[in-house]
């Protein structure tokens, strides 16, 4: 069996090879250790044959990290759009009170001035 054959072709003509593997795994040892496991070499090349297809949807570190970087961005960005939002109804929210406050103020003021008013009538100390 070629070595190098082994590593970078599948034994069946039938089976695609994987786009990638994990680092460190040595298609080789796997079958040699089988082997000495007594299994024929086809079932340990079939195994192994496998194993690495089903490796091949693992993730690497750098695509966990590529992937983390990419949902920082979007949580940054959606937490920058939130704080916007937030700060307008606060300051949408902020303006109904003030406007309230002054229009009540301003109630006051007169009804105050009302009451004042009938007060001094009342008292016959209209001097106008």
């Amino acid at each position: 069996m070629d070595p190098n054959a082994q590593k970078s072709a599948p034994a069946s003509g039938s089976r695609k090879q994987p786009a990638l593997r994990p680092p460190g795994f040595d298609t080789m040892k796997a079958v040699e250790n089988l082997k000495e496991a007594e299994f024929r070499e086809q079932q340990a090349v079939a195994i192994v044959e496998t194993i690495r297809e089903a490796q091949v949807d693992f993730a690497t570190k750098d695509d966990l990290r590529t992937g983390l970087e990419k949902l920082e961005l979007v949580l940054r960005s959606e937490i920058g759009s939130f704080r916007s939002e937030i700060r307008a109804e606060i300051q949408e929210q902020f303006a109904t009170m003030y406007w309230r406050f002054l229009i009540g103020a301003g109630v006051i003021a007169g009804i105050s001035g009302t009451i004042a008013t009938f007060v001094v009538t009342l008292a016959g100390g209209n001097h106008s």
